[in-house]
């Protein structure tokens, strides 16, 4: 049996993160996966001191950090970075981002694949502060999309056991998660984004699909029993950023993040 813990967007806050590893180990988890919006690469972040900081409160605790790039990820940046032959790429000893397409095996052969990206709803406005400030390339990228080459990889490479997507794919559970976007072109952009993930879902039956980007804790229930599709909240949810997996049982269990005063 191998025990995971799950966790949706960070945003680059430190503190949340370590907050997030110390309650995963507590659970027993014996890895962290993040789905995304990972957030140490935004501009304004001392990004190497805060990476170097996160990598030694993993390796204090004892939990390896794995994740995939969201829509507010510096993309340009985790694709320069080469795998490792495990199928992840270090950004340090304890902290792993797994590509687009990639796929890693961990504890009694559980396979997981990632598929990073999404549009982002508020592009309009990040491009318009870009152009006012003149720092083109700092709050929005371009490639933030999901890859159609990582996807297909994924689908060539027969089933997982869990898919990390940081958006959700497309299906009748989407009403209530859209939020429009001021230019009709990143509304359509979103759309082929999560078709292209319900593809690779449907061709990779995971027995977990697990996402962010919505901050939405829910467990949707697609009317296939044995394969859960969960979506996460964010940073300073004390409950429903974080649940643990069961390998052997399928099942997943709620847990609370101790941060913050107590509402």
């Amino acid at each position: 049996m191998a025990l995971l813990a799950m966790s949706g967007d960070w945003h680059g806050e430190l503190g949340w993160g370590i907050a997030v590893l110390r309650a995963a180990k507590d659970e027993g988890a014996s890895l962290l996966v993040q789905t995304g919006d990972f957030g140490f690469s935004w501009p304004g972040l001392d990004r190497v001191r805060a990476v170097d900081k996160l990598n030694k409160a993993a390796e204090n605790i004892g939990l390896p950090v794995l994740f995939v790039r969201g829509n507010h990820d510096n993309a340009p940046d985790f694709f320069k970075l080469q795998p490792e032959p495990e199928g992840y790429a270090k950004l340090r000893e304890w902290i792993w981002y797994l590509p687009d397409g990639a796929r890693v095996e961990w504890e009694e052969g559980v396979t997981i694949g990632g598929l990073g990206g999404a549009t982002s709803s508020d592009a309009g406005w990040r491009l318009e502060d870009e152009a006012r400030r003149r720092k083109h390339r700092t709050l929005y990228w371009p490639e933030e999309v999901v890859d159609r080459r990582g996807a297909v990889r994924l689908m060539q490479g027969g089933p997982l056991d869990v898919l990390v997507s940081h958006d959700l794919p497309a299906g009748p559970w989407e009403e209530g998660y859209w939020r429009i976007s001021r230019d009709p072109g990143f509304e359509r952009s979103a759309m082929i984004d999560k078709e292209i993930i319900a593809g690779v879902r449907e061709a990779t039956t995971p027995r977990l699909h697990v996402f962010g980007h919505w901050h939405i804790r829910k467990s949707i229930d697609t009317g296939q029993p044995g394969h859960l599709l969960e979506g996460l909240g964010m940073n300073g949810h004390r409950l429903g950023n974080l649940f643990s997996w069961d390998s052997e049982t399928n099942k997943i269990t709620d847990l609370e993040v101790k941060w913050g005063p107590k509402k």
